[in-house]
């Protein structure tokens, strides 16, 4: 839905102003659900863990909603939509080569699909 709905958003105020927008609609949206576990949370963490926060909050999820919106900006929602399929398969891959984790057969199946949906919402 949020893809959908950034895409004119994106195309108006470009792909970094459209990008922090959406994600400050995004997280007034979730801060009343968030915020009792917000307030009643240990914080006594050792200062390591808050650059860990600070990298995967702000560094690779900022990032990572950049680039996902300019897709959404150049390619348009559906196609962007598409390729999100493969999120699912480069997960498996890195898993196998970086983890050394056995691949069932039936990922490889769900493997070949997704690349043959893809390599379908291609063809002219």
């Amino acid at each position: 839905v949020w893809t959908v709905l950034a895409a004119p958003v994106l195309k108006r105020r470009g792909t970094l102003d459209g990008t922090f927008w959406i994600s400050a609609a995004g997280t007034l949206g979730l801060v009343p659900f968030a915020l009792p576990g917000f307030l009643g949370q240990d914080w006594a963490l050792p200062r390591w863990a808050f650059a860990g926060i600070a990298y995967s909050g702000v560094i690779s999820a900022a990032l990572a909603s950049f680039l996902w919106y300019a897709a959404v900006r150049h390619l348009g929602a559906a196609r962007t939509g598409i390729y999100a399929n493969l999120e699912s398969l480069f997960a498996v891959l890195a898993s196998a080569l970086l983890l050394e984790e056995r691949v069932a057969v039936t990922a490889l199946l769900g493997g070949a699909a997704v690349v043959a949906g893809v390599l379908l919402t291609r063809r002219p």
